[in-house]
Formats: structure tokens, sequence, C-alpha cells
């Protein structure tokens, strides 16, 4: 496993509400499989969060996509 070291950015939510905002960006993806325009699954739990391309029969109906956002 490698690991990278990043920082959390303010994104801007309504109000005046500071919301942490995560970028990932870099031909690092591209090395791992992902591509501009792939779907992903994001799974959290308490201080972990996994990213993943979805295998290419898997039903990603589920997922709500509000602009680049996915919502809960």
């Amino acid at each position: 496993m490698k690991t990278k070291n990043m920082k959390v950015y303010e994104g801007t939510g309504t109000s005046d509400i500071t919301i942490p905002r995560i970028v990932l960006q870099g031909k690092w993806l591209k090395g791992l499989g992902f591509s501009v325009g792939d779907r992903i699954i994001i799974t959290y739990e308490e201080d972990k969060i996994t990213i993943m391309r979805p295998a290419d029969n898997e039903d990603d109906k589920n997922t709500k996509v509000e602009g680049n956002v996915c919502a809960e």
C-alpha cells in the first residue's frame, strides 16, 4: 500500500458554515485505473474513506450525483 500526504481545504457551503473539501488529482490516479468521466463508489466510516471504480456489471442506481458532487 502506498501513501499520499494531502491537505483538506475549505469548501464553499451555504450561509456561514465552513465545510471540508478534498481534491484528488494527478497522474497517479490514471496509474490506478481512474479516467476522466469514470463513475466512482465512495464508502466511508470513522477516519477512513475508500474510493473505487464499480465493476462493469455493477449497478449504481442508488448513487445521487449533483453536479460533480455525490450527495447522500
